[in-house]
């Protein structure tokens, strides 16, 4: 249940897995333009929250970014607008 909070710089490419719920190895920056919180090229504060991981993750696309879908993995966070 660990609060961080990052200045990222969004993203449209690169690893994610998951939706509202990602992987603790997707990239904080791409997962922000697939949330909405952040276009691509553009940078803000973002709160991440480290979570249990859920059984699986699953893939959407949204906002110019596609998520995949992946099975069990070992960490996940949720963002959030500061």
């Amino acid at each position: 249940g660990a609060t961080y909070y990052f200045r990222v710089t969004g993203e449209s490419s690169g690893p994610c897995w998951g939706t509202d719920v990602y992987t603790g190895d997707t990239s904080i920056g791409v997962a922000a333009v697939h949330m909405g919180l952040v276009k691509a090229g553009i940078s803000a504060i973002v709160r991440v929250e480290a979570v249990s991981p859920p059984a699986e993750f699953q893939g959407s696309a949204r906002h110019g970014v596609t998520s995949h879908d992946f099975g069990r993995y070992g960490s996940a966070y949720r963002l959030a607008a500061v």
